[in-house]
């Protein structure tokens, strides 16, 4: 019983600043409509090793960004790299998500398509998480 109230808890703290993080990107968008997701894949169809590209983001491409502090400024290929991350970062494994909340962070100037796959990402996190503390 104090498991399942922990786990209810911490999802409640997590909707929260999720919500809120989603209000952040909503804003920066500036109302634009949120566009379908391409499933244009840089590797060969079902070869995608999402613990690689989790690699190639946080250890490769990471350290350049935080440094510059401008997200489109590296390369298309981390935007290519977010892109193979938009489905697992919904899933329960949070560092996929916490791969786009610290590209968020230190990116003071984001592209229009990273906000974009990252406000799909925040959507469907936030309805997932609605949809478990309801039941």
């Amino acid at each position: 019983m104090a498991h399942s109230n922990i786990i209810y808890i911490r999802d409640k703290l997590l909707l929260a600043a999720l919500e809120t993080r989603l209000a952040e990107v909503e804003r920066d968008l500036g109302g634009l409509e949120c566009k379908e997701a391409t499933s244009v894949s840089i590797y060969p169809a079902k070869s995608v090793d999402y613990e690689e590209v989790l690699r190639l983001l946080m250890v490769r491409y990471f350290p350049n960004v935080k440094r510059a502090g401008i997200l489109g400024s590296v390369s298309t290929d981390i935007l290519a790299l977010l892109r193979e991350l938009e489905q697992p970062a919904t899933g329960s494994d949070l560092r996929f998500l916490d791969a786009f909340n610290n590209y968020f962070e230190v990116a003071r100037t984001a592209e229009q398509e990273f906000l974009e796959i990252y406000r799909r990402v925040l959507r469907a996190k936030v309805d997932h998480l609605k949809l478990g503390i309801r039941c």
